[in-house]
């Protein structure tokens, strides 16, 4: 008979973005059994957690765990020892692996690999095009029926050409794309965003418009018909505004923004060099208080890491010819109830990695209620300073490096197994 477990006297918040409250907790045979008034709960293993705030395990819809193909950079295992670490009990893994996650063979060879290696709970997130090519759809109906929940050919656009199909055939799966919005034709080979930095750095820059012009072009076309799209890593003023009128309009629209836009623009690019080039690139103060209007009036749903680990090689080669990408699971936490919190309150910062991703992927996760799987995280006060040497994990990718955060992840439970103490 499994162990029931307890935390008691936290200041739990069950249903973000609903208001939190001293309770106790208390967990049986993996799900969520009951919550009582603190100092109530009675259990095999009692935690105490005065003090501390307890709220569902965060989830983070795109991430890349590098495996198969690209484990020198990093792997299933340990990404997802450090998401734990980190809070996080559910990521998106993205499909640009080799081989790519684009037909039902591979969809079940990922599951495989999560099944053996994963440390929390992995989604495969499957291509939309053969390959990534963005020529021929994959067999999207059959990767549905393997558990696939979003497509993506995430580090490009859905091309035009394939575009109206792709939509058409995941929203009828009932899936969701998830877009990478750029214009390649105006992005090109750029490599920090074109302007002062660009000059300063003597590389080629990426046009300012090239994502707020792809995400015009989709929402044209799904205003034409009853289609789902998810924007991921928003990152310019005018591309919120153009989400922002489109949900007025009532389309079928989300999108999420990243920590490092939230926290940083392209000045951070002086000290942190080839830690600090990803895609999109960090932009203006501008683009950056857009950002936090956005998460502030519901124009943005969702904060995602997009982390991506690289070798420490790759990151210190010349700026132009740094792969694009940083890892995001350890400062997440940092994010959410720092810069986040203090704009919105924490309940409504914590929704934004809970209950909303878990509201608009159709996961029966993300908040804390009796009958739901007991996926908990437990975060302390505690200040800590981010060293990229000392982080965990393989990849050290990270633009945060020297930057203090105030919340620590104390404590982490997966389907009722303790696995951060």
């Amino acid at each position: 008979m499994a162990e029931t477990i307890v935390l008691k006297n936290g200041f739990l918040i069950p249903d973000p973005p609903f208001d939190g409250f001293l309770s106790d907790l208390v967990i049986s045979e993996g799900t969520i059994a009951d919550i009582l008034p603190s100092g109530e709960g009675k259990g095999d293993i009692i935690l105490d957690v005065e003090g501390c705030f307890v709220t569902p395990g965060f989830i983070d819809i795109h991430a890349h765990l590098r495996e198969p193909g690209f484990t020198y950079k990093d792997d299933i295992s340990s990404a997802t020892r450090t998401a734990v670490c980190s809070g996080i009990t559910t990521v998106f893994a993205m499909p640009n692996t080799f081989p790519v996650t684009d037909s039902v063979k591979r969809v079940r060879a990922m599951k495989k690999i999560i099944s053996e290696k994963a440390l929390c709970r992995v989604y495969p997130v499957g291509a939309v095009s053969k390959g990534l090519k963005g020529k021929i759809l994959t067999p999207i109906e059959e990767m549905a029926k393997e558990g696939i929940r979003a497509f993506s050919d995430d580090g490009m656009p859905v091309k035009d050409s394939i575009f109206d199909e792709a939509v058409n055939r995941i929203s009828a799966s009932g899936c969701i794309l998830i877009q990478h919005p750029e214009d390649e034709r105006t992005a090109g080979e750029g490599v920090v965003l074109d302007g002062y930095w660009s000059k300063y750095f003597s590389v080629k820059g990426i046009d300012p418009e090239s994502e707020s012009r792809c995400v015009a072009g989709n929402l044209r076309s799904i205003e034409s018909f009853s289609g789902k799209i998810h924007f991921t890593h928003i990152s310019s003023a005018s591309s919120v505004r153009l989400i922002r009128r489109a949900k007025k309009k009532m389309l079928d629209v989300s999108a999420d923004a990243t920590p490092h836009h939230i926290y940083f623009t392209s000045r951070r690019l002086k000290k942190m060099l080839g830690d600090a080039v990803m895609s999109p690139p960090l932009r203006t103060g501008k683009d950056r208080r857009a950002i936090l209007e956005g998460l502030a009036d519901g124009s943005i749903d969702i904060i995602a890491t997009d982390h991506a680990g690289h070798s420490r090689s790759e990151k210190k080669r010349a700026l132009a010819k740094v792969p694009k990408g940083v890892i995001g699971f350890q400062t997440l936490g940092g994010v959410i109830f720092g810069r986040v919190a203090s704009l919105i309150g924490i309940e409504k910062a914590v929704s934004l990695v809970t209950s909303r991703p878990a509201d608009r992927f159709g996961l029966e996760l993300g908040r804390i209620l009796p009958g739901f799987p007991a996926d908990v995280s437990v975060w302390k006060a505690g200040s800590w300073r981010v060293d990229r040497d000392r982080l965990g994990g393989k990849p050290s990718n990270t633009p945060f490096d020297g930057v203090v955060f105030n919340i620590i992840a104390l404590k982490v439970i997966v389907g009722g197994k303790i696995l951060l103490n």
